[in-house]
């Protein structure tokens, strides 16, 4: 699950999103110092190296850098990365609801898809690009989007409602839909759910047409 949190500063650090084995070779470095040391120790060492700071996700753009110690070896990576996504401070950013940045992100995290990741949203609404993500999310090709303050008073803030809490609902909406295993649903017809839905969206929110 996914959940958003706004407000949130994050350190100018970016990390790249494909997976390394396809861009250099690995070695296994199966004689390393470090890989002599106990696992507890081997752990340790990388949440020294890879948590305690805010890594951003980029929405688009080039990436600039990346954690090097998942590209050392194959091993290091496989014991590295589930402490990398689980413990890490990341921050994944959407731009006009496009989950294709967000998608690469679930493919490498795959091993750890029920970790939490901060969200950050920003541009334009654009129901299909909404509406994509919400088919990647009951695909399980991507993650889903939670807004963590769905639960407050302030309903007054249109903004918040119309930016963060509908996709926030949709979400749990797609969630029960897939949940409901008597309906026995497939994609189109939860599609054919979610377009009445948009109708009755777009009538009392135009930003969502």
């Amino acid at each position: 699950m996914v959940s958003q949190s706004m407000g949130h500063a994050s350190t100018p650090c970016q990390i790249v999103l494909t997976n390394p084995q396809a861009t250099a070779p690995m070695n296994p470095q199966t004689d390393s110092r470090l890989m002599a040391l106990p696992p507890e120790l081997r752990n340790n060492i990388y949440r020294h190296v890879l948590t305690g700071f805010t890594i951003t996700f980029p929405a688009a753009g080039p990436v600039q850098s990346h954690p090097t110690l998942l590209h050392t070896c194959r091993i290091i990576r496989k014991e590295a990365l589930g402490i990398f996504l689980q413990e890490a401070d990341l921050i994944l950013q959407v731009v006009d609801y496009d989950c294709t940045r967000l998608q690469q992100f679930s493919n490498l995290s795959a091993p750890h898809w029920d970790s939490l990741y901060d969200i950050e949203l920003s541009g334009r609404q654009s129901w299909r690009n909404l509406h994509d993500w919400l088919e990647a999310y009951y695909k399980r090709d991507c993650h889903g989007f939670w807004f963590n303050r769905e639960d407050d008073d302030d309903d007054d803030d249109d903004e918040l409602r119309v930016k963060f809490r509908l996709p926030h609902r949709l979400f749990r909406l797609v969630d029960e839909m897939k949940e409901d295993e008597s309906a026995d649903r497939d994609w189109d017809e939860a599609c054919k759910i979610l377009r009445k839905v948009h109708a009755c969206i777009a009538a009392v929110c135009p930003v969502w047409a």
